[in-house]
């Protein structure tokens, strides 16, 4: 139905995932997986650690999770981005389903948001939550490439999204860096912090625009389970009771490659400065701040939702539920 995506063309528009919104809630992508999005309010810690039901399912190779806090001067709001990107067995049969519903590709569209109405029903049990469609998925789109400067109207036909959202801003790639609208784009990562530190660092932002994202390509426990035992094979050799212990605690009922960065617009002649000085606050109260370099393309496309190809570094991780990354 859509051009699948030309890797040898180094033009945004062939790098963008989106194809078109052919179901209210579903936004089907050039390669024929599948991107839908909820907004929520937000669980607190204390309140999501008494959570016992399971809200989402557990995910497998082949599922995508995106948690996303778009921020600017009037507050936030908190959004997650699931993408399911099907795999085939020999009988054209989708084998990587959430239960033992199998699918084939001509019904796949109305199971992928089945198993989304469902998630966002249980959401609801503990706060707000609902499925955006049409207009407000692209607004959320919008906002995730151009950090709330600029919007896209949706068209009365949306078909060809990656032409919409290449042509509503001037994007420019040079050999480490990102440039929308003569701006550049800054990521910061931090790779651990205690949710209070965040809270902090958080607020060190409260009067310019950010996405801050956490993104995880998910697989099952066991696949996990295989994924650390390949990646830790040579640690401790002749000590495997070390390595276990080494390993021991790093998954969880929630496990996959995990990402998370803050995500700014800066006017190009500000940027050495801002991550100077978020650097020095960052150090001041005790955390550390990578500023992506020489990585950051690679981590930008990652941090767009229906991007599961790029910025795929291990080691696995987990948490205890999917809850563990939502704000």
């Amino acid at each position: 139905m859509f051009k699948i995506h030309n890797y040898d063309n180094n033009t945004f528009d062939q790098w963008l995932p989106w194809g078109g919104i052919t179901h209210e809630h579903i936004v089907r992508n050039k390669d024929d997986s599948l991107l839908a999005i909820l907004s929520y309010a937000p669980i607190g810690q204390e309140e999501s650690a008494g959570i016992k039901q399971q809200v989402f399912p557990e995910f497998i190779k082949g599922w995508s999770f995106w948690s996303d806090r778009h921020h600017t001067k009037d507050g936030d709001i908190y959004y997650v981005a699931i993408c399911w990107n099907p795999f085939f067995d020999k009988k054209r049969q989708i084998v990587n389903t959430l239960s033992d519903y199998c699918s084939d590709i001509d019904h796949y569209e109305s199971y992928f948001e089945s198993e989304i109405i469902k998630i966002a029903d249980n959401l609801r049990v503990y706060t707000s939550c609902q499925m955006l469609n049409y207009q407000e998925i692209y607004n959320y789109l919008a906002f995730t490439i151009s950090i709330g400067t600029k919007n896209v109207k949706m068209p009365e036909i949306p078909i060809y999204m990656d032409v919409d959202f290449s042509s509503f801003v001037s994007i420019g790639f040079t050999a480490n860096g990102i440039l929308i609208d003569d701006k550049r784009i800054v990521m910061l990562s931090l790779p651990s912090a205690e949710n209070e530190d965040m809270e902090k660092f958080f607020r060190l932002f409260e009067d310019i625009n950010y996405r801050y994202v956490q993104r995880m390509l998910l697989m099952s426990r066991q696949d996990a389970e295989a994924d650390i035992a390949s990646y830790t094979k040579k640690w401790c050799p002749g000590r495997e009771s070390i390595r276990e212990v080494i390993t021991n605690s790093v998954l969880g009922g929630f496990n996959g490659y995990y990402y998370s960065s803050f995500i700014f617009l800066i006017d190009k002649s500000e940027k050495q400065e801002f991550v100077k000085v978020v650097s020095d606050a960052a150090a001041k109260l005790g955390l550390v701040c990578i500023a992506e370099s020489y990585n950051l393309k690679d981590s930008w496309w990652g941090c767009i939702p229906g991007c599961f190809t790029a910025n795929i570094n291990p080691p696995v991780i987990g948490f205890g539920s999917a809850l563990d990354v939502l704000f």
